[in-house]
């Protein structure tokens, strides 16, 4: 895991646990201190393919650092 992929995790989880949901791009953009939603999207597609966290298709904010899906309860690989 690169340093901006913990750092990334690491926004995720404590923005989860304050809200109750996940960011959007936009405030993951704003959050890890990147100037565009493609950058936030690259890093949060890195998460989800190494397995560091889980994103429900079809669902908006879905991206989680936990295990499942708590929009669709769906078990990450």
């Amino acid at each position: 895991m690169t340093r901006r992929e913990a750092e990334a995790l690491r926004f995720l989880s404590d923005y989860e646990n304050r809200h109750g949901f996940s960011p959007s791009l936009r405030e993951l953009a704003d959050g890890l201190g990147v100037r565009s939603k493609s950058s936030a999207h690259r890093i949060k597609m890195q998460l989800v393919r190494k397995g560091y966290a889980f994103h429900c298709p079809g669902s908006a904010r879905s991206l989680t650092p936990k295990s499942a899906c708590p929009t669709c309860g769906k078990v990450a690989a």
